[in-house]
């Protein structure tokens, strides 16, 4: 009896110690967006749907990264939030730039950006699909704000009321 509770336990043990360590602050395979804030931003260099090439982090400017697909109303909402941000604050050097998380065809993304009035770049494809894996996406909508160092300083993930006004604050705070 003695026996078989040791053979029993020391693979239960393991198992808790492997689930322990995986949960754990240091893990990357459980790691939330959240946990690039302080980090420099992964990068990107993309061509976007009406053929605007686009490099992440924008050089000596700040960057605001949303990642969206058009299956789910919020990333809608947060696509329309942020031309209202890019109209506002691009001249002043923010780069908006949206990533369609699930790689949706490029004429797609470009026909909901003319019904939608979005100017800023869209990308889709294999590299919006790989951003969302380096920038930890876990949903959409997921909102990144990138100062002029290159490093995140802003992680919001889903969409509500308040949203809008918290990047505008963030992006006035860093201009």
């Amino acid at each position: 009896m003695c026996n078989m509770r040791r053979r029993t336990m020391g693979p239960a043990i393991a198992l808790m110690s492997m689930l322990m360590l995986l949960a754990g602050h240091g893990s990357t395979v459980l790691a939330q967006p959240s946990t690039l804030v302080g980090s420099r931003a992964p990068e990107i260099k993309a061509v976007g749907v009406r053929n605007e090439s686009v490099q992440v982090p924008a050089r000596g400017g700040i960057t605001v990264l949303v990642f969206w697909n058009s299956k789910y109303r919020l990333s809608l909402d947060a696509l329309a939030a942020m031309q209202g941000i890019w109209e506002a604050y691009g001249a002043r050097g923010v780069v908006c730039v949206g990533l369609n998380d699930l790689g949706e065809e490029d004429r797609a993304v470009e026909q909901l950006a003319e019904r939608m009035n979005i100017g800023f770049v869209l990308v889709s494809g294999r590299t919006a699909s790989s951003a969302a894996v380096a920038y930890r996406l876990r949903g959409v909508p997921a909102v990144f704000v990138v100062d002029r160092s290159g490093v995140i300083v802003y992680v919001r993930e889903g969409w509500d009321k308040k949203a809008e006004s918290e990047i505008r604050e963030i992006i006035s705070k860093a201009l």
